[in-house]
Parts: structure tokens; sequence; C-alpha cells
């Protein structure tokens, strides 16, 4: 029982970080796209 919790809680950290990881990489993305659209742009 203790191992499925703590492999259980060991999942839910892992799909968290990687989700945060996500999250941060594609708002990179957009942000660097709109910096470079703009400076195009002028």
């Amino acid at each position: 029982m203790r191992i499925g919790v703590v492999w259980k809680l060991f999942l839910l950290t892992t799909a968290l970080c990687m989700l945060i990881l996500a999250i941060i990489y594609v708002g990179q993305t957009f942000f660097f796209r709109a910096i470079l659209c703009k400076s195009q742009a002028e």
C-alpha cells in the first residue's frame, strides 16, 4: 500500500513539473515570436 502511495505521489510530481516546463517553453516561444514580429515591423 505504501509503495502505491509513493508511486502515485512521484507520478503526480513528475507530471506537474513536466506541465510547468511545457507551459514555460510554449510561453517563451510565443513571447519571442511576438518580439520578432514587432522588431521586423518597425
